[in-house]
């Protein structure tokens, strides 16, 4: 069960560089509790194709025993000035539960052999029990000064500059490539029987990105890179390319192929294809490939 919480204060101010952060709204007393000591936990990111700014990355927290006591467990970051917290709880008995913690969008630009780096740690556990306030919303309250000093190891994942953001209606992509400000492509959904274009994403920029909506008849659909060239008639150099995909459910696929040497400009060609296919009202992509 995943809970609503409603913080009522912030819960720990860890010492050090990477995920220092100052509260006026500190827990009272000794932050670790009198005859119990420090606990060493584990953090683990959720493995995931891609992650992209401002994505949720679920996490992992596994504690060293278990507690007769539901806890909160705190896991922070820290990306140059950017001080992003998350929590999770921990429940009576158990060592281990599952959150998230959003990536932030900041920092610049990263080229297209680039990554940025977010490393996060658990700097904090508290004791507590979980109520249900006047709204219906389950809620933490901790036991007074009830804190113990729990830390691990800082986990780290590498993230894309842009990526797309899941949709309701239906399969959202984006396509990366290499020197953008050299090679102009546009990206096109065409059906497989070629019958007309369902999706084109035309943004003379260096991301083409779109949704493919799921009122579109189903079948298999394919992907078309068309490159523009107003001199040559063939590209001159292998180009490096990446297509990120996410449903509405939050699968994702990235796929990665090259752009050969020698391409004809001014055309286009499939580099791509997925299946849709409906059932109950309900959309789903498979088969999500490099052709």
């Amino acid at each position: 069960m995943k809970l609503n919480l409603k913080i009522y204060s912030i819960l720990f101010c860890a010492v050090g560089l990477l995920l220092s952060c100052e509260t006026d709204d500190e827990l009272p007393g000794d932050p670790i509790i009198a005859g119990q000591g420090s606990e060493t936990a584990s953090l683990n990111f959720e493995s995931d194709p891609f992650f992209g700014r401002s994505e949720a990355a679920g996490y992992s927290v596994t504690l060293a025993s278990s507690s007769s006591d539901p806890r909160q467990v705190q896991v922070s970051s820290r990306e140059g000035s950017e001080v992003t917290n998350s929590s999770t709880i921990v429940a009576a008995g158990s060592t281990s539960a599952d959150g998230s913690i959003t990536i932030p969008n900041t920092g610049a630009t990263l080229a297209y052999d680039e990554r940025g780096t977010f490393s996060a740690a658990i700097i904090g556990a508290r004791r507590g029990e979980v109520t249900v306030d006047e709204d219906g919303e389950e809620v933490f309250v901790a036991s007074g000064g009830d804190t113990v000093a729990t830390t691990s190891d800082i986990a780290t994942l590498e993230y894309y500059d842009q990526t797309p953001a899941v949709s309701a209606t239906g399969l959202s992509y984006l396509y990366d490539w290499e020197n953008p400000t050299v090679n102009d492509f546009d990206l096109e959904v065409i059906d497989r029987g070629f019958t007309g274009l369902f999706e084109s994403s035309a943004t003379g920029s260096r991301y083409e990105s779109d949704v493919f909506n799921n009122t579109n008849p189903d079948g298999i659909y394919d992907f078309y890179v068309t490159v523009f060239d107003p001199v040559n008639t063939e590209t001159s150099a292998d180009v490096n390319s990446r297509l990120f995909t996410v449903d509405s459910d939050g699968q994702k696929t990235l796929l990665e192929f090259v752009i050969p040497a020698g391409t004809p400009t001014n055309g286009r060609f499939p580099v791509a294809t997925f299946t849709q296919t409906t059932v109950d009202g309900n959309a789903t992509y498979t088969d999500i490939s490099v052709l």
